[in-house]
């Protein structure tokens, strides 16, 4: 939809590989930060880890 629109997207301007590269690269970072959070960790890092494979 966004390529029918002519935006410009992360995607479109890095390539797929690229994006799904720092994806995973950020959702790594998430996952780092907040495991100082003990109580809450196990929450926040699920929430983190369904967000990387959302698809709408």
């Amino acid at each position: 939809m966004d390529a029918r629109q002519e935006k410009i997207t992360y995607v479109s301007l890095n390539g797929m590989a690229a994006s799904e590269q720092k994806l995973q690269e950020l959702t790594m970072n998430a996952v780092s930060a907040i495991e100082q959070y003990y109580d809450n960790a196990e929450f926040f890092r699920d929430l983190v880890l369904k967000l990387q494979t959302r698809t709408k």
